[in-house]
């Protein structure tokens, strides 16, 4: 068979395809065909050197898998301008047949484009297409048995060109679905596929496509807010790094209901939200919260019993079920439990579920060790009330949103990244999609995020920083060192001496001098100008970010200031100023 730089593959072909409606015709043709202009379209993006060596067993088993769950699949190949040679289009090009699919399988490592640098940047091919880009891994350095038993997963050199490249270009959910071939002595190996892993990402994709298909109408979202783990208080429910949850919460609550999101009740404002929260007792026992106050007053949004449970626990592998049940006991465990059913909270408005996270790591109200078992144990399974409560949210959403940053399900125990169906992050958020709105100045764990939860993020800024200023006593303190400075420059000696006491006295009531030290007047006023410059220019928050509000002009303003105030690259914005005024900076 002639190979091309590009073009579509089918194994079942005689050849290759350079053209899609001359692929789709052929496919429609095969006698096992029914048409596939209205079946999802799924494009899978591959080497071209894999169909050179015949290394193809996992694209061939990927082919198989879409066709069962009634998907059309489209497997382009490409060859990368870097490794071929005169009149190779190169990746972009492959990238180009794939336009009109509605889910890309990206199986290729590395980049999928590269912008030289110093080069333009502009839209590129792949945000032409508009459609999720799941990543696959392919372990090269382990194999299956290999991987399965190093809990760091894949080698750090796979996760290199496997996860963090393609990264660079908005793939999401990297699954790991093939391995080396223990039994083909081949330089380069030759990619093994894992059944099993496959048809997690295959599922994936399913839930992916789902998504894409309902109405807006018909989607079922679930905003899950965070707590603080062991901090047995109601008042650490929904707390987010810089990001007012709550307000944001109902921000994009209303927006989805402008757009014909089924949403029933929609509170106004994040006050009245986390009051309907809080009134409902909607949240796990806490300190002062027991179940049964949760119940009557209506924080219940579900109730499992112990069949029901057992059901769900017994489809995890059988490790995973035994470390649960090492760590909790047998179901349905001791916490959240209401005559013999495990409780689900949470406020329903309609399609929309808002939920505070279930406890990770202990039960019941009391942090002293044995309630709270974390404590000794940072490995220990998630509770079977936790389990029950993802395991309700999975079959009753079609997209899972978290809320700030950042919550434990990326922190669950499992590899690190290529996760096996033994590790609790995937055991949590299945396959649903999962959409994390997160700070965009927390990049390391927003990776563990994307990587270990199969998050796709959505970032937000932090919030303004503005000036402290002076205030109280420091602010008095600054009008009496100017009122020295005007004595002083007058040879006003005992109006010196009068203002000097005041100064002392407000110095030491505010902590900036020990009490009762002798300090020569110019000394001291020398060292507190210095310290209220100090004060008033310390960068504080300006409030919390609101996801969606942009900054008004003057917090904007604010934000630029801060920017440029210190010299880097180029003069701050102050020694431009002070040039221009004529002073030495």
């Amino acid at each position: 068979m002639e190979i091309p730089w590009i073009g579509y593959y089918h194994y079942d072909g005689e050849r290759v395809f350079g053209d899609f409606n001359e692929y789709r015709a052929w496919y429609e043709s095969r006698s096992d065909s029914t048409g596939c202009q209205s079946l999802d379209k799924v494009g899978i993006f591959f080497s071209r050197s894999l169909l050179i060596k015949k290394d193809v067993d996992l694209i061939h088993l990927l082919i198989g898998q879409l066709e069962k769950r009634g998907i059309f699949p489209v497997p382009v190949f490409a060859q990368k301008r870097d490794y071929g040679g005169e009149g190779c289009p190169g990746a972009e090009a492959g990238i180009s047949l794939l336009k009109g699919v509605d889910l890309v399988i990206n199986c290729e490592s590395s980049f999928l484009l590269q912008t030289p640098i110093g080069g333009e940047t502009g839209p590129t091919i792949l945000e032409g297409l508009d459609v999720p880009i799941i990543q696959t891994i392919y372990s090269g350095q382990k194999t299956e048995e290999e991987w399965r038993k190093d809990p760091r997963g894949v080698h750090p050199m796979s996760q290199v060109y496997w996860v963090a490249q393609p990264e660079f270009n908005g793939t999401v959910g990297p699954v790991i679905v093939s391995a080396r071939d223990e039994n083909i002595d081949d330089t380069f190996g030759f990619r093994k596929p894992i059944p099993e892993r496959v048809g997690f990402l295959i599922d994936r994709v399913c839930a992916w496509l789902k998504l894409g298909r309902l109405s807006a109408r018909e989607r079922r979202v679930t905003f899950l807010l965070h707590k603080n783990p062991c901090a047995g208080v109601e008042a650490s429910v929904a707390g987010g790094a810089g990001l007012d949850t709550l307000e944001s919460v109902v921000r994009v609550m209303r927006q989805m209901q402008k757009k014909g999101y089924d949403i029933v009740d929609c509170p106004e404002t994040g006050k009245e939200l986390i009051d309907i929260i809080m009134d409902r007792k909607a949240i796990c026992e806490f300190r002062w919260t027991t179940t049964d106050e949760i119940v009557k007053k209506g924080g219940a949004i579900a109730f499992i019993d112990t069949a029901r449970y057992n059901q769900w626990l017994n489809e995890l592998p059988r490790a995973a079920q035994e470390k649960m049940i090492s760590g909790w006991g047998e179901p349905p465990g001791e916490g959240m439990i209401h005559d013999g059913r495990i409780v689900i909270t949470g406020v329903n408005f309609g399609n929309v579920n808002v939920l505070v996270e279930p406890k990770r790591g202990c039960y019941g109200a009391r942090c002293d060790g044995q309630v709270c078992r974390i404590l000794h144990d940072p490995d220990i399974a998630p509770t079977h009330q936790c389990l029950a409560t993802y395991k309700w949210v999975q079959e009753n959403s079609d997209v899972i949103v978290s809320v700030g940053t950042h919550g434990y399900i990326e922190f669950l125990p499992g590899k690190g990244v290529g996760l096996s169906n033994e590790c609790f992050s995937e055991i949590i958020v299945g396959d649903k999609p999962h959409l994390y709105i997160y700070t965009v100045k927390n990049n390391s764990e927003g990776i563990l995020a994307k990587r270990r939860a199969y998050a796709t993020l959505v970032d937000h800024m932090g919030p303004i920083m503005q000036t402290s200023g002076l205030y109280d006593e420091l602010d008095e303190m600054e009008e009496l060192l100017g009122q020295f400075t005007r004595a002083k420059n007058l040879n006003e000696e005992n109006r010196q001496g009068v203002i000097y006491r005041q100064v002392l006295a407000l110095a030491e009531k505010a902590n900036l001098v020990d009490p009762g030290k002798e300090i020569a007047p110019d000394v001291l006023v020398e060292q507190l100008h210095a310290k209220l410059n100090l004060f008033r220019e310390t960068r504080i928050t300006d409030g919390m970010h609101i996801l969606g509000k942009a900054p008004d002009h003057e917090q904007m303003a604010n934000m630029m200031v801060s920017i440029m105030r210190f010299d880097g690259d180029r003069p701050s914005i102050r020694r431009l100023i002070l040039d221009l005024m004529g002073y030495t900076y």
